[in-house]
């Protein structure tokens, strides 16, 4: 970054959900069944996390909640965003676009494990093959319960920590 641009610094506006422009090139997509994740998350929680936009209210992170806020019929409801002291480069503005939506943060699957159960981990979210469901029992006829008709034992494919499903 040139030494002439001035450091970043944010603050929180209040903009039209629908005025806010979507970048043609996002490249993050949701399946079909991230969309509804999504879309449960924001009729039980809200919007929560706000979407960031550049100066000229073109999303930089929040693109697919922003959408599903339209297409639940909340075009016309301000919402605060976070909006830059400065237009973004296009570099900055393709970096951030990246790294917002880049999870790099790893799971203690322990704790998952022991404080959470498997039901309520795969409603919000997370795949049984993250959970290490049905991956490493070579006896699994394909039903899911180990090919004994007992609990499944499950194995987290990152510490190695084995549980049994019921």
């Amino acid at each position: 970054m040139p030494d002439e641009l001035e450091p970043l610094e944010w603050h929180t506006e209040t903009r039209k959900v629908g005025d806010l422009v979507p970048y043609d090139f996002n490249p993050r997509q949701l399946t079909a069944e991230q969309h509804q994740k999504l879309t449960e998350s924001l009729r039980r929680f809200n919007l929560v996390e706000l979407p960031a936009i550049n100066l000229d209210g073109t999303i930089i992170a929040g693109h697919q909640r922003t959408r599903i806020m339209v297409e639940l019929g909340r075009a016309q409801e301000e919402i605060e965003v976070r909006v830059p002291n400065r237009e973004l480069t296009q570099e900055e503005f393709k970096e951030y676009l990246i790294r917002s939506n880049k999870n790099t943060g790893q799971w203690d699957f322990d704790v998952l494990a022991n404080a959470f159960e498997i039901t309520e981990l795969k409603d919000w979210g997370f795949s049984e093959q993250e959970l290490g469901i049905g991956f490493d029992d070579p006896n699994d006829g394909g039903d899911g319960d180990g090919g004994s008709g007992g609990p499944k034992v499950c194995k987290c494919p990152a510490c190695g920590f084995e549980f049994q499903q019921e």
